[in-house]
């Protein structure tokens, strides 16, 4: 893969980060991203430092459930964490034809923004301190 196209990827897959969990998110700290130059090549940085961009991305099944009732989400933050992984992911719906969540805006002009909270929450939950969340927006086809 060429330079141009690995900073292409890491913007478009990794730009926008909302959240940190741990004092800094109580203190309302915030992380600051952007793609430069790391020892010569493209590199994601987080907070003035190279990041790996390794991330837990998930898009569905934000509320299942796993065989012994316990919610499915935070299960898998914590293996996640137990690997090391400090950037974690999800998506949040427009509306439109995939529907990974319900819509934000479930009536023009009407916005709800309480299952975003819940994900979050959720993950934040599980993850390790200093952990930090992005979300990732679907805009897609109208139904």
């Amino acid at each position: 893969m060429c330079d141009a196209a690995r900073i292409i990827w890491v913007a478009l897959g990794m730009i926008g980060l909302m959240a940190m969990a741990g004092p800094a998110a109580r203190a309302g700290a915030e992380a600051r991203s952007a793609v430069g130059m790391a020892n010569g090549a493209p590199a994601f940085i987080i907070n003035g430092r190279p990041h790996p961009g390794f991330a837990y991305m998930t898009y569905t099944n934000n509320f299942g459930a796993l065989p012994d009732g316990r919610p499915a989400l935070p299960h898998y933050v914590s293996l996640a964490a137990q690997a090391g992984c400090d950037l974690y992911t999800f998506v949040t719906d427009l509306g439109g034809i995939y529907r990974y969540t319900e819509s934000i805006e479930p009536e023009p002009g009407r916005w709800d923004f309480s299952q975003v909270d819940a994900i979050a929450g959720m993950i934040l939950g599980a993850a390790p301190p200093g952990a930090m969340l992005n979300l990732q927006l679907m805009v897609d086809t109208p139904e």
